[in-house]
């Protein structure tokens, strides 16, 4: 029942940056089953949300892949990570949202804070590099198309994806990558970008 909710609410807090970058309501009214978004429809257990912002009508969409099993948060009850894949104002990026603050190993020259993250694709090589790290601390990725293109290239024909971060304590969030390869395009193709190979 605990993960339940800690699942719930992200959700709830994608839903909202959601809303806050598109102007779209972040959930949809329960009597308005036309403005209902189906995670249903997408392939894989991928939740996708699309719209458009307001301001400059680019379309945006985002597709959350939440991790296998719970990890631990800040205040040790289970909650899961998500991979997400987002397109806004034409600007891609592919993060995963971590159950607690990640660590600040470094900065890059800009002073955007970065930390250390390994990661594994399928049953391929260790990998590993700097990530930088949200605004708020709890995610890591790649914020910038260049970067997003380059993390998300080898995903596309994958089948799972296993990520290590460091907050509080050390932990590995495994996401199962089925449909990735009918999500990834309509992220990328929104931000007028293909994925190479």
């Amino acid at each position: 029942m605990t993960s339940h909710r800690f699942k719930t609410s992200a959700r709830l807090a994608a839903a909202a940056l959601f809303a806050l970058l598109t102007g779209q309501p972040a959930l949809a009214a329960p009597n308005n089953p036309a403005a209902a978004q189906s995670s249903d429809a997408a392939p894989g257990g991928w939740e996708v949300l699309d719209g458009s912002s307001p301001l400059t009508h680019a379309v945006s969409i985002s597709a959350i892949r939440e991790s296998t099993k719970p990890l631990i948060n800040t205040i040790g009850a289970g909650e899961t990570a998500s991979l997400v894949l987002r397109c806004s104002d034409r600007e891609l990026v592919v993060y995963v949202n971590w159950p607690e603050v990640v660590n600040r190993d470094g900065e890059n020259f800009a002073g955007q804070a970065k930390t250390f993250a390994i990661w594994r694709i399928d049953d391929g090589k260790i990998l590993s590099n700097f990530w930088t790290i949200s605004d708020t601390g709890t995610a890591a990725g790649e914020f910038g198309t260049r970067g997003a293109i380059k993390l998300l290239t080898p995903l596309v024909h994958a089948r799972q994806l296993v990520v290590r971060l460091s907050g509080r304590m050390t932990q590995d969030a495994v996401f199962d990558l089925d449909g990735i390869a009918e999500i990834a395009p309509k992220v990328t193709g929104a931000c007028g970008v293909s994925l190479a190979g």
